[in-house]
């Protein structure tokens, strides 16, 4: 029997803040009987220390999503393939992101590439094993994040540099069919990730909503999203894509404050 004849659990964190994008993630992943969907809710004060000044990201310094992890990894059986992803993921194409994660069924640790030409390593999404390498690699880059303030995906990826034999096994899953949403090829794949560029909590998620209206109509979730980024995805689809189905909606409050400083939304249409 292989790994994946029984389906696969995925997890992912989300806070409050971050609901949309749980409820955009799962309804994508529908009734798939191809994963085990596990969601897990962390409470916002979790991520209090975020949009620190003086850091060089927003989640520089937070090991929540490894405490989660590590927490998970004790309690699968050893060997076992898993998702652990950030919950800002959109899926396009889901049969051809099941055909690719079969295709991997054998590797220990594949994440995502973080840009379009180099190897450095997004961990915003990563399928997994079980293993005690996995383990420790998450372990210290913990440890790394708790004494010095570091970003959770620059550590992992400074100790897979240091310990080039150890991690010579980590992969990246091949572009475009896993992409990140400033990819100039993302129309072309399965699955990508929705980014932000801003230090501002509403800037990211109005951003992060932006691709995902790209990709698809998103105006049933009106009522999910705050009002005034809400109205500020209206006034930018108006002006950026005019025949989106976001720009023939009505705004709903008579004062816009207008969130700029947007550089991760797709250089062509999703």
């Amino acid at each position: 029997m292989t790994s994946l004849e029984k389906p696969i659990k995925w997890f992912y964190v989300f806070s409050p803040r971050y609901e949309i994008f749980h409820i955009i993630l799962r309804s994508l992943i529908g009734d798939s009987k191809f994963f085990d969907v596990n969601p897990i809710f962390i409470p916002q004060e979790a991520f209090n220390n975020t949009y620190k000044s003086g850091l060089s990201h927003f989640l520089s310094g937070n090991s929540v999503k490894f405490n989660v992890l590590l927490d998970i990894m004790s309690k699968l059986p050893e060997g076992e393939q898993f998702i652990f992803s950030d919950v800002d993921i959109f899926i396009k194409n889901i049969e051809g992101l099941i055909g690719l994660i079969k295709r991997h069924e054998d590797d220990e640790l594949v994440f995502m590439h973080e840009n379009e030409t180099d190897d450095y390593k997004n961990i915003g999404f990563g399928l997994m094993k079980n293993t005690e390498n996995n383990r420790w690699l998450h372990r210290e880059a913990m440890n790394r994040i708790n004494t010095s303030c570091a970003l959770d995906q620059d550590a992992i990826n400074n100790i897979i540099k240091e310990f080039p034999e150890r991690y010579s096994y980590v992969k990246t899953f091949p572009r475009p069919e896993i992409s990140q949403s400033n990819f100039s090829n993302v129309g072309s794949s399965y699955m990508f990730q929705m980014l932000c560029s801003s230090k501002d909590p509403d800037a990211n998620i109005f951003e992060k909503l932006v691709s995902a209206a790209c990709a698809s109509n998103i105006v049933p979730l009106k009522e999910k999203i705050q009002p005034n980024i809400w109205n500020t995805l209206i006034i930018w689809m108006k002006k950026n894509r005019p025949n989106n189905p976001l720009a023939s909606q009505s705004l709903i409050l008579p004062v816009i404050s207008t969130i700029l400083g947007v550089s991760s939304i797709p250089v062509q249409s999703l």
